[in-house]
């Protein structure tokens, strides 16, 4: 058992690294953001179930630089899933270096690319980039804003 701030949470290992499991630190995570990171989704008037996404699968750690918030319909396009538009056609996939990127603005706190690193047993990670443009105008519509720097600027204020 070991200590992070105030949290008590349990390491465990997967070869050499060393994960936590902590539903505090998801709960806090969860009070923190409530909304999806990618389409600005909350649970208003027309709600989608929010979740939390590890950003590395690799033993689920919850260390927060791990976690991303997304909406049920973005988190299963991240995971690959195909997801149909309301007008028809299918939504682009969101990619890791679309989940970085918005990590990077959205938590830069606790953005770490170096531990995603060893969680991921990689020598290295892509390169963070914009997601496509549809959930940009998405996010915008739906938050009321410039967009995600916008967004990233209005959480930072709070």
């Amino acid at each position: 058992m070991a200590t992070t701030g105030r949290v008590k949470c349990t390491w465990h290992t997967s070869g050499s690294v060393r994960l936590v499991k902590d539903p505090a630190i998801l709960a806090a995570f969860a009070a923190e953001f409530a909304y999806c990171w990618v389409c600005g989704r909350t649970d208003g008037p027309f709600p989608r179930k929010l979740e939390i996404h590890h950003i590395v699968k690799s033993g689920r750690s919850d260390e927060r630089c791990n976690l991303f918030r997304a909406c049920q319909r973005c988190h299963d396009i991240i995971e690959g899933h195909c997801c149909g538009q309301p007008c028809g056609g299918r939504y682009p996939r969101i990619e890791l270096e679309h989940v970085l990127y918005l990590k990077r603005i959205f938590d830069a706190r606790h953005y770490n690319r170096l531990r995603l690193m060893i969680l991921a047993g990689r020598a290295t990670l892509p390169r963070a980039q914009k997601p496509p443009k549809i959930y940009y105008s998405e996010f915008c519509i739906t938050r009321r804003c410039e967009g995600w720097q916008a967004a990233a600027a209005m959480e930072k204020k709070r």
